[in-house]
């Protein structure tokens, strides 16, 4: 069972308070959550994985990276693991998601960060 699977921590996001959720059991079906207070945005981080294409620097034999032309490097499609991320923006959904999830969803950081306006 993932619900109640995490922990809201506080943290500074581009020096602005903030907090992020962590796993506190193998149960979480997340890695990672962090919210964006300039934003307003809650990032989750999924424990799931997919196949994505990247580009990537391509290197000779010997590790060293391919110039092509002045200060250009070649770089080389490849396919990699990576985990799959979702962004909530509305407040109500991101207050559902916490709610949800956190063991301590009435920590105080929450409701700073949320309903502070950092843009002004």
């Amino acid at each position: 069972m993932a619900e109640k699977s995490m922990l809201v921590t506080t943290m500074e996001w581009n020096g602005v308070p903030s907090f992020r959720m962590i796993p506190i059991n193998v149960d979480c079906p997340y890695v990672d959550v962090i919210f964006d207070p300039r934003e307003k945005t809650l990032a989750v981080i999924s424990s799931s994985v997919k196949e994505k294409p990247q580009m990537l620097p391509k290197l000779n034999d010997k590790g060293q990276l391919l110039q092509i032309r002045g200060n250009d490097y070649a770089q080389e499609r490849r396919i990699m693991d990576a985990y799959y991320e979702y962004y909530i923006q509305d407040l109500s959904d991101i207050q559902t998601f916490i709610n949800h999830f956190a063991v301590n969803a009435d920590h105080p950081v929450i409701k700073t960060a949320l309903e502070t306006d950092y843009n002004k």
